[in-house]
């Protein structure tokens, strides 16, 4: 029985898929104490925000709340538990080269995702609904309340959003992604795996009017790994943070551009 030797082609071609999607390894040593710290933190706050985000609360209580849970409770966890620093779980600069690169890819990629989504009903009135409601900017003078979205309003709607994505990508992809591939069983692929898990289903909710998109619940669960290699590849969640900002925010003024109102 004669075995097939693979071709000169073939082989360039794995050559070039490794180089460019190489496997990707845990950063320090196996840790099963971290890893274990990691799955019970991350498990309870997943289960209090799942229930907690299916209220509606005010758009700033909303922040502060899921702030303090994906932020600084889990850097409470890294410092007090670990006895880690927080670059050791994605909260540094990372391969700004290959960062910017797949930032720069990445965005290209969705963007004609974005544009077509854009006009579908249920994306339309789930963040119209959003980025109409009273926010506490709306509140100063002289830019009262309208019951319409505003530059100010969107612009600071949008920023305060890059603070809420900037905590949920320390979540997923740094602190639950790179505790979790400290364990000895799962590796990093089990990593990947189990942070999209909890990342898809906060994208749904139990409560009527609560639940994102079916559409964007189901990219959720095909990015959620995409964003968890690119983690592991650049050792930041940082770039994956910029791309799942960028991409919302393009939606968000996409969506809500034929809704503007004038600053007063």
């Amino acid at each position: 029985m004669s075995t097939e030797t693979p071709s000169h082609d073939q082989i360039t071609i794995r050559q070039r898929l490794a180089a460019l999607f190489p496997q990707p390894a845990p950063d320090g040593p196996t840790d099963n104490r971290t890893a274990a710290i990691t799955f019970v933190v991350g498990g309870i706050v997943s289960a209090f925000l799942f229930y907690a985000n299916g209220r509606m609360y005010p758009f700033e209580e909303y922040q502060i709340v899921n702030v303090a849970a994906l932020f600084w409770l889990p850097i409470v966890a890294v410092m007090l538990f670990c006895k880690q620093t927080p670059s050791e779980f994605g909260l540094r600069a990372g391969d700004r080269k290959l960062g910017w690169m797949w930032v720069a890819i990445g965005y290209l990629a969705m963007l004609p995702a974005v544009l077509v989504v854009a006009h579908n009903p249920e994306f339309t009135q789930y963040y119209v609904r959003r980025m109409t409601q009273p926010l506490a900017v709306t509140n100063w003078a002289p830019f009262p309340y309208t019951g319409h979205p505003t530059v100010v309003s969107v612009a600071y709607y949008e920023i305060v959003m890059g603070v809420y994505f900037f905590c949920w990508e320390f979540f997923f992809r740094g602190f639950m992604l790179f505790g979790l591939a400290r364990g000895s069983k799962i590796g990093v692929w089990g990593a990947i795996i189990l942070q999209t898990i909890p990342f898809t289903l906060l994208h749904w909710s139990l409560a009527p009017g609560a639940a994102k998109p079916g559409l964007e619940t189901f990219g959720a669960a095909l990015g959620g790994p995409a964003l968890g290699y690119l983690a592991f590849r650049t050792r930041t969640f940082f770039y994956g943070f910029l791309i799942h900002w960028l991409m919302a925010s393009t939606l968000d003024l996409l969506v809500v551009w034929p809704h503007l109102a004038a600053i007063r």
